[in-house]
């Protein structure tokens, strides 16, 4: 029986075609420009993988030149702060840690000479998150005067909701230097030590100091968030017309400006929000709707100014907290 026979042809491309009859193999040559030791690496990380199974991540603090003085008063300085070590190891402390060394050294029979002296980061916690709440809450009062009570505590919640928090606190790099029974920490016990971390902050250096830092970590956030998206207003034409009502401005009345391929799928309609003929605020929308809804909310945006064209906030603006309730939404007169 004959051999086939074997044609390789290199073409224009780099690539080789392979010629066997009567099949056709093409063959592309791709190049990583890794060293030669990386597969080999890889390989053997993979195959102990399989053997010893996958671990899971391991804390810094298993390894052998792991300083946790230097790593707290490392810490501090990235932030370019001065705290207390005793009261930022008190604040990094779980109350799972506490309790864990205490039933591990009962457990070997050892007395525990800290056990009086050790305490958990509870307290400090509390204290840090009210006092955040409310210099946030402050800031956006003063930053912020045509915007009511309600979009005031949205936004304060949405800065010092969980999910922000916990990337603020992963950030900084509370991770590792956080004493919890679990490892990684949970979300709940990183947002913790970082509360418990701005209340021993102000015990140290004042609460001038904590406020400085909502300011520039917290509130910062804002750059990258829609204040229009934290708050979302419930029937917003109603709500523009008793805003115009309490005004002594006449009912908001919805126009069409324009529209395009009404009768086909992907129409679109141009609706404006008119008070005694004077437009107030304009959106598009699929339909009717859904326009004259998303016009109204414009509308209500541009009273409180807070549209997608309004300057963003100065954070290094000296502002004083404004500590007293901004108007309810039910009692609002922007005009």
């Amino acid at each position: 029986m004959a051999v086939p026979y074997l044609r390789v042809i290199v073409c224009s491309q780099n690539m080789l075609r392979l010629c066997h009859p009567p099949l056709s193999v093409l063959v592309t040559g791709k190049r990583t420009f890794l060293p030669k030791h990386v597969k080999a690496t890889l390989s053997a990380v993979a195959a102990r993988k399989r053997k010893y199974g996958d671990t899971g991540p391991h804390p810094r603090s298993s390894f052998v030149e792991w300083n946790y003085p230097a790593e707290l008063h490392a810490f501090s300085a990235r932030l370019g702060e001065t705290v207390d070590e005793a009261a930022v190891r008190r604040a990094l402390t779980e109350r799972s840690f506490v309790l864990q060394r205490r039933l591990e050294r009962e457990r070997l029979g050892l007395p525990d000479p800290e056990a009086e002296s050790t305490e958990d980061n509870s307290a400090l916690a509390v204290r840090g998150r009210e006092l955040m709440t409310s210099y946030v809450a402050g800031w956006l009062r003063a930053a912020l005067p045509r915007v009511p009570e309600e979009g005031v505590q949205a936004v304060t919640s949405y800065l010092t909701s969980r999910s922000q928090l916990h990337d603020l606190a992963s950030g900084i790099g509370l991770r590792d230097i956080v004493l919890s029974e679990e490892y990684p920490p949970s979300e709940e016990a990183l947002v913790r030590c970082l509360c418990a971390w701005l209340a021993a902050l102000a015990n140290s250096a004042g609460e001038q100091r904590a406020h400085l830092f909502v300011r520039d970590f917290v509130i910062a956030r804002l750059a990258a968030a829609d204040i229009n998206t934290a708050w979302e207003i419930e029937e917003p034409l109603s709500v523009l017309g008793d805003t115009l009502r309490r005004c002594g401005r006449g009912p908001p009345e919805s126009r069409l400006l324009r529209s395009a391929g009404p009768s086909s799928l992907l129409a679109a309609y141009l609706v404006g929000v008119y008070s005694d003929r004077q437009l107030m605020g304009s959106a598009p929308g699929e339909s009717m709707d859904e326009a004259s809804e998303l016009a109204a909310r414009d509308a209500l945006n541009r009273l409180m100014g807070v549209t997608e064209a309004s300057a963003a906030l100065d954070l290094r603006a000296e502002r004083k907290p404004a500590h007293a309730p901004a108007a309810a939404l039910a009692d609002w007169r922007p005009l």
